[in-house]
């Protein structure tokens, strides 16, 4: 299905379709599991796009992304519950999203969170994925 522009159409399409109806800035999370909006649909996401990159239309990946700005902004923190500070393969998880994000977008700033998510420049190295565990 490589290139196949029906077959693009249709997965444009169906991200349109999340977009509007179920995963969107301005919907809450209404008691569903967090990882859901933090991780596991940007993760889907941000791979969708990456892989459909050249048959995206104009604006759609500004759309799309419009929610990971307030669900996943950083890998970091757990937007649902503040005071937890992810590790492990949530941050990897994260910071994952965040640069394919910023990669897609061409968002040196987004790029710069990820990178810095990794060794976990924010929090002194403490969380670092580069650590042996």
């Amino acid at each position: 299905m490589h290139r196949d522009p029906a077959f693009a159409g249709e997965v444009v399409n169906a991200l349109d379709f999340l977009y509007e109806h179920a995963y969107n800035e301005r919907l809450e999370r209404q008691n569903s599991n967090w990882f859901w909006w933090e991780i596991g649909v940007p993760r889907s996401l941000t791979d969708a796009c990456a892989l459909l990159y050249e048959a995206i239309p104009a604006g759609r990946l500004e759309r799309w992304f419009r929610p990971l700005l307030r669900w996943c902004p950083d890998a970091d923190h757990r937007i649902s519950n503040p005071a937890t500070t992810e590790t492990g393969a949530n941050r990897t998880n994260k910071a994952m999203a965040v640069a394919k994000r910023g990669v897609l977008t061409r968002d040196a700033a987004a790029i710069e969170l990820a990178r810095d998510a990794i060794s976990d420049k924010l929090g002194g190295g403490r969380w670092s994925l580069l650590k042996l565990t």
